[in-house]
């Protein structure tokens, strides 16, 4: 059963996911690879319409796995038991308002951030990904700022030193790159590999971002 789940998974068979997970919906509760769930696993994958249907067959979830799912009535209940969660790691390493963010759960990320979640705790994997590099991720343009006014370094850097700029610059969203650049994001910081998010920009061929870039 976990082999054919991954296997649906690798060929995006969205049909043959949900015929597997209603008539086995345990599967949705097998840890992975690194100790996530199948569960966690389909949500990275992007496969709404099995996600979806995911949700609705899973008996119980986890913090992290609530958070997915957008249930925020369930992530309150499991933290005011477990305040300790708050700025913990889910078994892949991410923070739950990273994950909040990554999902667009925008919701219970802005729970999570009257609770006192700190979105500027990076990952505890190679990403090293924070709050405010997943809003960035997801072009989530509200959050990105409201993690900005929590007092997220605009500057953090993820994996390969590269910042929420970089990123930003990378996949050509406009209005993200006006926003980082409004909390003083530095244009002149470098990823490893040496180029700046200008360089990133006209590699990418984003030419308004260019030009934001290119004004002093």
């Amino acid at each position: 059963m976990e082999t054919k789940f991954k296997d649906l998974l690798t060929s995006r068979d969205e049909e043959k996911l949900i015929e597997l997970i209603a008539e086995y919906p345990a599967v949705l509760d097998l840890k992975q690879e690194g100790g996530s769930s199948s569960f966690a696993t389909l949500a990275y994958h992007g496969l709404q319409k099995a996600f979806d249907f995911a949700i609705t067959q899973k008996q119980s979830f986890d913090f992290y796995e609530a958070i997915m799912a957008g249930k925020k009535e369930l992530c309150d209940a499991i933290l005011k038991k477990k305040k300790s969660l708050l700025n913990s790691f889910a078994p892949d390493g991410f923070t739950p308002i990273a994950l909040a963010a990554y999902f667009n759960q925008e919701k219970i990320a802005h729970w999570l951030l009257s609770q006192g979640a700190n979105p500027g705790i990076p990952a505890r994997n190679n990403a090293k990904v924070n709050a405010l590099h997943a809003a960035v991720a997801r072009n989530n343009v509200g959050l990105a700022e409201s993690f900005l006014f929590a007092g997220v370094d605009v500057d953090s850097p993820q994996m390969q030193g590269v910042t929420a700029l970089h990123s930003a610059a990378h996949r050509g969203t406009v209005e993200m790159v006006k926003l980082l650049l409004r909390f003083h994001a530095d244009k002149s910081l470098k990823m490893e590999s040496g180029e700046t998010a200008l360089q990133m920009a006209q590699k990418d061929c984003h030419d308004e971002v260019v030009k934001l870039l290119s004004h002093e």
